[in-house]
């Protein structure tokens, strides 16, 4: 007698795809969770999650002598503890003719779901790392509402950051955090040397208007997508790589102009889960509340936590925009 696949097995199975398209998907359209300290979410320790900060050590200046030992350094540590988060949400389905798990239907449904987990996730740390505490007005302006629409971000902007930065002690990206696809552990890989700024596509054509920045994003457009280091690439210039996200919400100041955000980071500016614990789920067609097994829903979760752990290492900078 052959074996019998298992209505179990095969609901397996199909949680098994769903999950890794959704996650492809969503892993493709994040952004910001690409430059935090990435940070594993603990398994079967509740709702909790540690981040660490590890403070500079100060600078010798006394020369050694010999065959004595120097006193020694404390490493100077402190903790932020922090709530983890959920996240998620569901589709109903009515009309199930011919949608299996792999019909060009569902394929669809997957990509939007995962479309929505990225913005979601990428929002979250948005949230967190739009408050920090280093800010910057285009323009030489003081405050938000003293911005006006022909206020819009020029690379003296970020360089007067980038210089900040620096002076502060902040480190580019040497390497980045991944999580290897075949065991899911975090590995480091190299990065580009660079500091990172995230911008919205409005900023990014404000931006357009210095020449020089402009000629390196034409003369870098022909790259190869498919080995880009970091998802959303625009240029790499003048010590920052730029990178495209629209998923940065715009504000109106009392003036009801448009304000932009832009972001500017150095290596551990913040820390972030990513997507490690994103799960899919799909319920029916069938059960008391559909007799006539006419009804499915497909669903995601996430569990995810962002904190800064380096105001001095990051920039918010605020603008108006021509677009």
């Amino acid at each position: 007698m052959g074996v019998k696949t298992t209505t179990a097995e095969l609901a397996a199975d199909i949680q098994e795809y769903m999950s890794a398209q959704t996650l492809k998907r969503a892993k493709y359209q994040t952004v910001l969770n690409q430059f935090g300290h990435l940070e594993n979410i603990p398994a079967g320790n509740g709702k909790g999650i540690r981040f660490t900060q590890y403070a500079e050590l100060d600078i010798v200046t006394d020369p050694l002598t010999e065959g004595v030992a120097p006193a020694g350094s404390k490493l100077a540590t402190s903790a932020i503890n922090a709530t983890i988060d959920q996240y998620g949400d569901y589709i109903t389905i009515t009309d199930l003719a011919g949608l299996t798990p792999k019909h060009r239907s569902m394929q669809e449904k997957y990509q939007i779901l995962g479309t929505q987990a990225a913005r979601s996730l990428d929002r979250a740390i948005y949230n967190v790392v739009s408050k920090g505490t280093a800010v910057r007005y285009a323009n030489n302006k003081t405050t938000r509402d003293g911005l006006a629409k022909t206020d819009i971000l020029k690379w003296d902007d970020v360089r007067a950051e980038v210089a900040r930065l620096r002076q502060s002690g902040a480190r580019e990206f040497t390497e980045v955090a991944t999580r290897k696809e075949s065991t899911k552990e975090i590995e480091m890989k190299a990065g580009d040397g660079n500091f990172v700024l995230v911008v919205d596509p409005m900023v990014e054509q404000d931006l357009m208007k210095d020449e020089d920045f402009k000629q390196a994003a034409i003369h870098q457009a022909n790259r190869d997508k498919a080995n880009e280091l970091y998802t959303g690439t625009i240029a790499r210039f003048s010590g920052v790589t730029v990178i495209r996200s629209n998923m940065i919400p715009t504000v109106k100041n009392t003036g009801k102009v448009d304000i932009h955000t832009s972001l500017l980071f150095g290596m551990d500016a913040y820390a972030n889960t990513d997507l490690q614990k994103l799960k899919t789920y799909k319920q029916g067609p069938g059960g008391v509340s559909d007799p006539l097994e006419q009804i499915m829903t497909l669903g995601w979760k996430a569990a995810a936590k962002a904190c800064i752990l380096n105001n001095n290492w990051m920039a918010r900078i605020e603008s108006g925009s021509a677009y």
